[in-house]
């Protein structure tokens, strides 16, 4: 009885579906691999309390040399490399790169509310 070894690549399934559908496919998807014994690489915006590793953009790195921020350089302030986390939480950096790039101030307090 020979075990066929299996990879699976899925690039943020679920993407177009309201939120708490999304994570509960995603969840679906995810459980049923870790179950069948399936390697799986599976990327989401979701936030995933599931056991498994993960990985995430690092995100922002520090402001070098106290470089303004702007909408047109924005992308070498970010470190896409991937690392290893415990967090169950995704990254929430949103409101951070509105700030930088310069929203409305009560644009961003009304986001702010809705945040919290």
């Amino acid at each position: 009885n020979q075990q066929v070894k299996q990879l699976v690549l899925i690039d943020e399934p679920a993407r177009t579906t309201n939120p708490e559908e999304g994570k509960a496919i995603v969840c679906g998807i995810l459980d049923f691999f870790i179950q069948h014994n399936v390697q799986s690489l599976i990327t989401t915006h979701y936030s995933i309390g599931i056991p498994c590793r993960k990985l995430r953009v690092k995100g922002f790195t520090e402001n070098r040399n106290n470089e303004k921020i702007t909408v047109a350089n924005i992308n070498s302030f970010i470190d896409y490399s991937l690392e290893e986390t415990a967090e169950k939480e995704v990254p929430h950096e949103a409101l951070k790169i509105a700030e930088i790039i310069g929203v409305n101030e009560t644009i961003l307090e009304r986001i702010k509310k809705y945040i919290e």
